[in-house]
């Protein structure tokens, strides 16, 4: 139990040890009206501990948050602090919605350029499309070559 439902038990009891003694010795000289008396003060015990609703779990529970709030004190002012420190907060939010928004979207662009990355050629692919670029640079000038030679071999044939 903690210590404040422990001095409430502790007040009770001797109240009840002091009364009970006090009856005993009335009993001597009238056993009835004692044993009227007991019935009547268990029954106000009763209505008093109903009367004021006090609850043991309730007690118990009172008594843990206030030992809970003991540091309270403590915290107070840097829970101010933070207060004033959120205070422009619905300023800011649109901003950080939309920040949210476009980190979102980079996202996916980052899931898109991850993928393109992966399908890109190896070293040797690139090296051999390089030389094949060389290679074509040329090529206007066989396709001029080429189309020369047929024209060679048409005035060939037709003069045969």
């Amino acid at each position: 139990m903690a210590g404040g439902d422990e001095i409430f038990v502790e007040a009770n009891e001797s109240l009840a040890d002091r009364m009970n003694s006090a009856i005993d010795e009335f009993a001597a000289t009238n056993a009835e009206a004692a044993a009227l008396l007991r019935v009547l003060i268990d029954e106000l015990a009763e209505a008093r501990l109903n009367a004021a609703g006090l609850d043991p779990d309730l007690i118990t529970m009172l008594s843990s948050s206030s030992d809970q709030l003991v540091s309270l004190e403590d915290y107070a002012p840097m829970l101010a602090q933070a207060s004033l420190a959120l205070q422009h907060l619905p300023d800011v939010l649109p901003g950080l919605m939309d920040a949210a928004t476009k980190l979102h979207n980079s996202s996916e662009l980052v899931d898109v350029l991850c993928a393109v990355v992966g399908d890109l050629p190896d070293g040797d692919t690139v090296a051999a499309l390089r030389n094949a670029a060389a290679s074509l640079r040329g090529l206007p000038d066989t396709v001029s070559h080429l189309q020369e030679v047929v024209n060679e071999l048409r005035w060939a044939q037709s003069n045969m």
